[in-house]
């Protein structure tokens, strides 16, 4: 499923091509099997296409698949959170609804979750009055 973050560009692009990949290799996402296999796929950023996921498409399933990979690699969840940085701190404002409702239920998650995430609630705070 395509659902773009604002408007497709390169980043989108970008984003969705990872997307799309992992789910050629991720055929039951709730299986452990399948994730082991999946997590052996080279070619392809996994971090990027799993937060996509879950900022367009089924958050809960997304936010888990997204722990089990940051708890196995640490440079993964800061790559991610970067990369959430940015798309915060440039696009915001150009996020469609779901994709702003996703993200902000993302940073409770972290929250909930004792992850550090200090810096996007910064960079976010510049857009709470918007």
């Amino acid at each position: 499923m395509y659902a773009p973050l604002d408007a497709p560009d390169d980043l989108d692009r970008n984003w969705v091509w990872h997307f799309m990949t992992a789910q050629k290799h991720l055929v039951h996402p709730g299986d452990l099997a399948s994730y082991d296999k999946w997590q052996a796929v080279e070619g392809f950023e996994k971090h990027t296409a799993i937060v996509y996921g879950l900022l367009t498409d089924h958050k809960e399933m997304y936010w888990g698949l997204l722990q089990k990979l940051w708890a196995a690699n640490t440079a993964l969840k800061d790559k991610s959170l970067q990369g959430l940085h940015a798309l915060i701190d440039i696009r915001f404002l150009r996020l469609t609804s779901s994709c702003r409702a996703n993200l902000l239920w993302l940073l409770e998650q972290c929250i909930r979750d004792g992850i550090n995430v200090d810096a996007l609630l910064i960079v976010f705070m510049r857009y709470a009055t918007a």
